[in-house]
């Protein structure tokens, strides 16, 4: 199957399953773009999608994007790339899709790997400055690089706190570009750490 065939079944699924959810197709997440992303109340679960015309070559990279931030991670492939999808650890899913059918192989258990720095490079410079000044621990550090902010809020604050700020600001994102492809205004940014 292609790309498009999976994500036309990939989708309707995931609103299934997490109702309520901010959906955001090709997010920058460190250094990578995640294929999809479903940003709900306090989780960001990342679906990496092989098709059988990919190959499996950046996905080791990319994972490591992706455990930086994600809740939870799923790899969704073909048949093609099935068993490659389960070498992979244990926590992250593997969905199949064939025919037109989606079966969970594998379900997704929390990434033991994120960090808040990581968790914090998905949120905007505006939205760390507004965190930081929520929990009192602005002052002073206004006019600082968003690197710089970055990583003060995540010597400061939980991964708890910074879980929920992240996902609150995601959904309130004005101009998002949703899982049908309309316009946004968000600038597609990779964070390096």
């Amino acid at each position: 199957m292609r790309d498009k065939d999976i994500r036309e079944v990939l989708l309707p699924w995931i609103k299934r399953q997490y109702p309520g959810c901010r959906l955001s197709q090709e997010q920058a997440m460190a250094r990578s773009s995640a294929d999809v992303v479903a940003f709900t109340q306090d989780e960001i679960i990342v679906f990496e999608i092989k098709s059988d015309y990919d190959t499996c070559k950046r996905l080791p990279s990319q994972l490591r994007s992706y455990e930086q931030a994600a809740s939870r991670i799923c790899l969704v492939t073909g048949r093609r790339h099935a068993l490659a999808a389960l070498a992979h650890p244990a926590w992250m899913g593997t969905i199949l899709v064939a025919d037109e059918e989606l079966l969970v192989v594998r379900v997704m258990s929390e990434n033991p790997q994120r960090s808040r720095k990581g968790v914090l490079g998905v949120l905007w410079k505006s939205e760390v400055q507004a965190l930081l000044e929520r929990h009192g621990r602005l002052k002073g550090h206004k006019s600082k690089t968003g690197h710089w902010l970055r990583v003060h809020a995540a010597e400061q604050l939980s991964m708890a706190i910074i879980d929920l700020a992240l996902c609150s600001a995601v959904r309130c994102r004005v101009d998002w570009r949703d899982s049908d492809g309309k316009r946004q205004s968000q600038r597609r940014r990779r964070r390096r750490w």
